[in-house]
């Protein structure tokens, strides 16, 4: 039979090597999220981009995106435009760049004219998985 010194330093030692697995594996999550949320972030930024240059909705050519798209929040995105397409177009043209760059996310789009202070339109679109929750 072991003494008991003998068992309290197995036990010290192994809840010490299971703390630092822990700690490893959150390090690493934490790691993965962060690299996803950046994934998902310029994903969304690149299917921004090329609705704007399918639509041609901007008159500033040469302009960085910086000054096109600013971020609000995590997930909140303002683009600048200069003329307002049909609501049933920038459907089209952002339901196809978002799954092209494998945005897989629900989407609350909206057409806000400053001149007028109002909305001109608003919609939601669902992602393709949501149908199947």
């Amino acid at each position: 039979m072991m003494r008991s010194a003998t068992v309290r330093w197995v036990m010290l030692s192994s809840s010490i090597n299971i703390e630092l697995m822990l700690f490893a594996q959150l390090y690493w999550l934490k790691r993965v999220f962060n690299l996803e949320e950046q994934h998902f972030k310029v994903s969304v930024i690149k299917s921004i981009r090329g609705m704007l240059t399918n639509l041609e909705i901007t008159k500033t050519e040469g302009l960085p995106m910086k000054k096109l798209i600013a971020v609000f929040y995590v997930n909140t995105y303002l683009v600048k435009i200069d003329t307002i397409p049909p609501k049933d177009t920038l459907q089209n043209y952002l339901t196809t760049e978002l799954e092209d760059f494998n945005v897989w996310a629900d989407c609350n789009a909206g057409l806000y004219n400053h001149y007028q202070k109002r909305y001109v339109y608003e919609y939601y679109k669902p992602s393709a998985v949501s149908h199947f929750t």
